[in-house]
């Protein structure tokens, strides 16, 4: 029984946690600007992913940027990100 509640105590203190850094995250979002379209760095944190990892959801077609430029500039709408979000 005591074993039991040690264990759902560290469940309860892990999901505290959670909640601290989803709460973090959403502040970070609040400070973006709205409709704005994100480059690259901005869309990585806007979703909380690293760079690398952002290029592999455009080459998979999970994410299609709004702009690609000759130059390697790279532009998402926030729109599409929520979507990116919500559906994940």
């Amino acid at each position: 029984m005591e074993e039991q509640l040690i264990r759902m105590e560290e469940k309860m203190d892990m999901l505290i946690k959670e909640v601290i850094g989803l709460k973090k995250r959403l502040d970070n979002l609040s400070h973006m600007p709205r409709d704005k379209p994100l480059p690259i760095n901005g869309a990585a944190e806007y979703l909380n992913l690293s760079v690398s990892r952002l290029y592999g959801l455009i080459y998979s077609g999970e994410l299609t940027p709004i702009q690609r430029s000759k130059r390697g500039r790279i532009l998402f709408s926030q729109e599409e990100l929520k979507r990116y979000l919500n559906n994940k």
